[in-house]
């Protein structure tokens, strides 16, 4: 496709190959049942009662989030062929997917498939879709596909579909993690009706800061936030300044979260003051500014949202961490 996109007169096409065709994404590699939640202590009793067994496969275990990262249980799931059912073969047409063969390949990147918080946990499975034109995540909606009746059976609306997502602005925490952790330069959607979102102000917002970055590479600068769970990256440019992303991976606002070093400094906790040559889009957060980033810049105000999101900030000097 490249190829023929290269004859028919495009200039450096980029082509984005998603190797996993299912709606909910990439499942793990092997049929265990296996449910991932950060407060397994919740659900391992509910899951040993009898009504929730699994026949010979045994009781559902819960895994936390961090079990999947330490064990590279997604990055084996990406790399593996799809499971197969009984003699369907499915794997001849789910093979695994070949990242390291990517890497240098001009004008081909595989995506990354994404959707639930344990996807986007590990700067692993990241890295190894990772090329020199950059990194393409997809997210694949969890499709809820079912057919209504009456107490007689009778069929009410025949077959419908819906996509389910997170409310309010947890719609958006894969996408924040995701940047968090594995600095994507594309995102993508695929889902299994038209593209609507239910909480679009907070997609709005996510998008005007990711869409604001430039597409280059990022580094993630440790210690410039005192709390854990606010993740400073920067972006050098040779001619354009340095450039700032805050994402705030927690559940909750960030209010007073704090970081020093001798030349710069993430404080949060003030509201965003209006000024000349704000950005577009900034004016819509609120709760996180920056400044001080170099001793001879004038201090600008920018807002990073109380939510699970992320925020850009242009500076017109270099950031020393």
């Amino acid at each position: 496709m490249r190829d023929d996109l290269v004859a028919g007169g495009v200039d450096d096409p980029l082509v984005l190959f998603t190797g996993c065709p299912s709606e909910p994404g990439v499942p793990f590699h092997f049929w265990d049942p296996r449910m991932v939640t950060d407060r397994p202590d919740l659900w391992k009793t509910l899951l040993e009662r009898p009504e929730h067994a699994t026949e010979s496969r045994g009781p559902i275990v819960p895994l936390t989030v961090q079990q999947v990262v330490e064990d590279d249980l997604y990055l084996k799931a990406l790399t593996s062929p799809g499971l197969n059912w009984g003699d369907w073969e499915i794997q001849h047409s789910r093979p695994a997917d070949d990242v390291q063969h990517y890497k240098n390949s001009a004008g081909v990147l595989l995506t990354h498939a994404f959707n639930r918080n344990y996807t986007v946990a590990s700067p692993r499975t990241f890295d190894a879709y990772r090329t020199a034109r950059g990194l393409a995540i997809v997210r694949h909606y969890a499709l809820n596909e079912n057919m209504m009746f009456d107490k007689h059976d009778k069929n009410i609306l025949g077959y419908f579909i819906a996509d389910i997502e997170r409310a309010g602005p947890y719609c958006m925490m894969a996408e924040a993690h995701a940047m968090a952790n594995g600095d994507p330069t594309m995102i993508g959607y695929l889902v299994g009706g038209n593209f609507g979102r239910g909480f679009p102000t907070y997609v709005r917002a996510f998008n005007v800061n990711f869409l604001a970055l430039p597409a280059l590479p990022s580094k993630v600068v440790k210690g410039a936030a005192s709390d854990d769970e606010v993740v400073v990256r920067r972006i050098d440019t040779d001619k354009h300044g340095t450039w700032i992303a805050v994402v705030n991976t927690s559940l909750h606002g960030k209010r007073d979260a704090r970081g020093d070093s001798r030349r710069n400094r993430i404080r949060c906790g003030d509201r965003p003051a209006d000024h000349d040559g704000e950005r577009r889009g900034q004016r819509h957060h609120v709760s996180v500014p920056a400044a001080n980033v170099s001793r001879a810049m004038k201090y600008r105000k920018h807002a990073v949202p109380p939510w699970p999101t992320l925020s850009h900030i242009p500076t017109t000097t270099g950031l020393t961490a």
